[in-house]
């Protein structure tokens, strides 16, 4: 499409940009449909605290990135010298 516009777009898709759209989507709203624009408004908030919260950010890092155990020398050392 147009590879310039690509980091612009990206901002404008990940949080908070979204969100912030969203807020201000829902308050240009709320003259013509103010039911509508509330819920917007609302669940863009709330979305909003929960993703600037510590702990949201921890759980969802436990739940995306998988966690490794350690290995030790001994370990690479026994792994390096059995034959595959």
């Amino acid at each position: 499409m147009f590879p310039e516009l690509k980091p612009y777009l990206t901002a404008l898709i990940i949080p908070p940009a979204l969100l912030l759209i969203l807020i201000l989507l829902g308050s240009l709203f709320i003259a013509s449909r103010p039911k509508l624009a509330r819920r917007i408004t609302v669940l863009s908030v709330c979305l909003f605290w929960l993703l600037s919260t510590n702990a949201f950010s921890v759980w969802l890092h436990d739940q995306v990135i998988p966690e490794y155990s350690t290995i030790s020398a001994k370990d690479l050392k026994e792994k390096k010298s059995r034959p595959s």
